[in-house]
């Protein structure tokens, strides 16, 4: 899941050291089933885990909102 959240917003993505943000992103609708508009906050708990143990390596958060599609005005050519 991950990997295809990378490849879609893979143009807005922003490096930083030790974290990674991402703004402006766009979502295929038909990529997702039918949300009500609002806000959404998505939490992925990763961990590490060998044969004995299993060790907390962070968590994901991703806030994504659900609405209409914004339609802009195509600037005339000069």
């Amino acid at each position: 899941m991950l990997s295809a959240w990378l490849v879609l917003l893979s143009s807005c993505f922003i490096w930083q050291t030790g974290q990674l943000t991402a703004r402006d992103g766009y979502l295929e609708s038909s990529l997702l089933p039918p949300f009500p508009q609002g806000f959404y906050l998505i939490s992925l708990i990763v961990t590490d885990t060998n044969s004995t143990t299993r060790d907390y390596v962070g968590t994901m958060k991703f806030f994504l909102q659900a609405m209409d599609q914004i339609k802009t005005k195509k600037l005339p050519r000069t």
